[in-house]
Parts: structure tokens; C-alpha cells; sequence
């Protein structure tokens, strides 16, 4: 029997919809705290269709997505498969899927939980610092526009003498400030476009190379690289991976595209017979520190705990060199106000000089 489209809308939970869609947001704390509560249950023996079943009480705005959870594992799917109805993707889902199948796996998740929940407080903290600077740009912005809105049409009935020359810019820069917008947002979109289709024809390994290169922000991507690579070797290594464990895990993975290109650029250095070190050396995307702290652990037969150790002091410094950096441009952006708050009153003494020049 065909339903009718009207009693079709008739029979949709609206309330469910809106509990599900719109305030189930899976941001990265409730991801945490959801892994945390799974990951604490399992070390203490719970089943995890139990555990699905705890959480929909807990959570009850993400009942549906438990219970699509709940249904996957049933149907014979592993925990990693169905995680991404959580939102989760990436190297965390692929650290999820290495955890489940080697190892202690609630103590693995709780590690990842928690890696989740710093890397989100740190990101919240990097926001915060953000703020200021993006307000300074938009007051800027607003304070031009301000002008040419309301002083323009009153300094352009005006004659500027050759010796205002400072001032006569100042007005054809107010005069064309839109097409000037304009023609910044153009320039801005060609840029993403050619920057697309480049991304779309290179190897994610070749764009990791050029963006370490690139001035004020390279230094930033070599941070990152080196943190977020140090961190899955220390999960690896502390499975019990080796080197050619690691190297094929990333090449078979197909969650992050960075992690299979890397695992396919140490399958080709291991043929050449380039060590493991050597290859991180080579791939010129990582600190000159990295592949140092990496012969050291296998030294020591302590690779797991040199890496992460490594990781987080790499975090930090990575966030502190954001803040370093942020803090230059708020300098920056400050003294750009600074200088249209001083053109705002070169502007409105526009008039006296001109009378003056006349006497």
C-alpha cells in the first residue's frame, strides 16, 4: 500500500529528529566522554552490547546513534566500523582499529579518549586566543567602511591641493575600497581553486614537503608532522609493532591519506635498503630531533615511551609557537587600527587645511 505524502509527514518523530540531528552534535569532548565510559566498562568485563544498551540512558539525545551502533556490532561488525556513526574518522578511528585488534583494548581506548580530550582543550584554548585578533580585523574593516560611508561623499566635494598628497591616496583608496574588497576576495578564490586542484593531483606526502617549506607558518607544519606522526609510532611500537609491522599497518589503513602515502614511502626506502631512521631523515617533513629520539629508543628498547614522551613535548611546543605567532600579528593588526584611527583625523582636519591654504 503506497503512504501518502501527507500522512507520510504526519508519521515522522519530530521530536526525535530534533533530539538526534540537531542536539547531538558529536563534538570531540562527548566523543571522549562516551569513549571513557566504553572504555572503563570493558575493563571491568562488560559486553559491549551492554555497554550500548548503559549508554542510551546515559546519552539519551544520542539513543538513535547507540542504537545504530548496537546493530552494527550485531550484524558482526568490529567496534572501529561503527564508531563512525560517533563522528570519528581519521588517525583517531585508525588508533581504534589497531587497539581492537591487538592488545588490551579498553586500556588502548582510554588512551585515545584522553588523547581526544587534550588535543580538544588545547584547540578550545587556541580559539580563544584567535578571538582578538579576528575582532581587531573586523573593527578594521568596519572603521574603513565607516568612512567612505559616512565622510566620503563630504570630502569629495573638496579640492585637495598638490601638497596633500598623503591625503589625496587616502581618498582614492576610500573612493575604490570596495572594488579593493573585491578584488581581494577574486584574487583569494583563485587561489583556493588552483590550491584544490594542485591538492587533487599530488601526493600527500609531496604537499607535506612544499607546506614545511613555506615562510612564517612551515615551521608550524614541521611541529604538527613530527607531533602526529610521533604519536602513532608510540601507539604502534607499544603494541608491540616493528618497523615493518608499522609500514605495512599504514599502507593497508585507509583512513588518512597522509598515513598510507608515509607507509608507502617506508615500503620503497625498505626495498632500497634505507633504515627506518635514515627514511625519516629523508622525508625532510619531520624535526632534525625526531629521528634522534628514535635511534635513542631503540637503544634503550624503549621506543613506545621515547616517542610519546617526544609527542607531547612536541604539542606543546607546536600550541606555544601558535600563541607566539598570534600574538605578532594581534601586534600587528593593533597597529593597523592605530593607523586608521590617525587617517580617521588627518580626514577630519581635512577641512581646516584647506581653509587655512585659502587665507
Amino acid at each position: 500500500m503506497v503512504t501518502s505524502p501527507s500522512r507520510a509527514w504526519k508519521n515522522i518523530n519530530w521530536k526525535q529528529l530534533a533530539n538526534t540531528e540537531i542536539t547531538s552534535t558529536w563534538k570531540p569532548q562527548l566523543q571522549a566522554t562516551v569513549l571513557l565510559y566504553i572504555a572503563e566498562m570493558l575493563q571491568e568485563g562488560f559486553p559491549m552490547l551492554e555497554i550500548f544498551a548503559f549508554l542510551k540512558t546515559i546519552f539519551p539525545k544520542q539513543e538513535v546513534t547507540f542504537g545504530k551502533m548496537a546493530a552494527g556490532f550485531s550484524a558482526g561488525q568490529y567496534f572501529y566500523q561503527v564508531i563512525h556513526e560517533m563522528k570519528i574518522k581519521g588517525n583517531v578511528a585508525y588508533q581504534i582499529q589497531v587497539a581492537e585488534a591487538y592488545g588490551n583494548f579498553g586500556l588502548g581506548l582510554e588512551t585515545i579518549a584522553m588523547y581526544i580530550q587534550e588535543r580538544d582543550q588545547q584547540m578550545q584554548k587556541l580559539k580563544g586566543v584567535m578571538l582578538y585578533p579576528i575582532a581587531l580585523i573586523v573593527l578594521m574593516i568596519g572603521m574603513l567602511f565607516g568612512l567612505r560611508i559616512f565622510l566620503l561623499p563630504q570630502l569629495a566635494s573638496m579640492s585637495v591641493g598638490e601638497g596633500q598628497g598623503l591625503l589625496s591616496y587616502l581618498l582614492i583608496f576610500l573612493q575604490e575600497l570596495h572594488w579593493i574588497m573585491i578584488g581581494f576576495l577574486i584574487l583569494l578564490l583563485v587561489i583556493l581553486i588552483v590550491y584544490l586542484i594542485w591538492k587533487k593531483r599530488t601526493n600527500p606526502l609531496s604537499r607535506a614537503r612544499l607546506y614545511v617549506k613555506l615562510p612564517v607558518v612551515g615551521k608550524l607544519f614541521r611541529l604538527y608532522y613530527t607531533q602526529f606522526f610521533a604519536y602513532e609510532f608510540s601507539q604502534l611500537f607499544r603494541i608491540g609493532y616493528s618497523v615493518r609491522q608499522i609500514t605495512e599497518s599504514l599502507i593497508k589503513q585507509n583512513e588518512v591519506a597522509f598515513l598510507q602515502a608515509f607507509g608507502e614511502y617506508l615500503d620503497e626506502r625498505y626495498y632500497q635498503g634505507v633504515s627506518f631512521t635514515d627514511s625519516l631523515t629523508a622525508a625532510d617533513v619531520f624535526t632534525r630531533e625526531f629521528p634522534a629520539i628514535v635511534i635513542q629508543g631503540e637503544l634503550l628498547n624503549q621506543l613506545a615511551i621515547k616517542t610519546r614522551l617526544y609527542s607531547q613535548r612536541v604539542l606543546r611546543l607546536l600550541y606555544q609557537t601558535i600563541d607566539q605567532q598570534i600574538k605578532i600579528a594581534q601586534s600587528i593588526l593593533f597597529l593597523s587600527v592605530a593607523i586608521c584611527v590617525v587617517m580617521v583625523y588627518l580626514i577630519l582636519m581635512l577641512p581646516m587645511l584647506t581653509m587655512l591654504e585659502t587665507i
